[in-house]
């Protein structure tokens, strides 16, 4: 789940980031809300990450 969705946002970057380029345009003109998107995506992927580890860790501690 976690690859599928960084694998969609890397291709809609690209995407964006060739369009722009061909029209010899920011990226930010051509997707205006991409980069904030990704952003936003990273950071959630970063959160669950985190909070999986952190529940890993707390299960690892309590087994006797």
């Amino acid at each position: 789940m976690i690859l599928t969705q960084l694998l969609l946002y890397t291709v809609a970057t690209g995407v964006c980031g060739n369009v722009a380029y061909s029209r010899r345009q920011q990226v930010a003109d051509v997707c205006p809300r991409v980069l904030d998107q990704v952003t936003a995506s990273f950071d959630a992927t970063m959160k669950l990450l985190v909070a999986l580890l952190g529940g890993a860790a707390l299960e690892r501690g309590s087994r006797p």
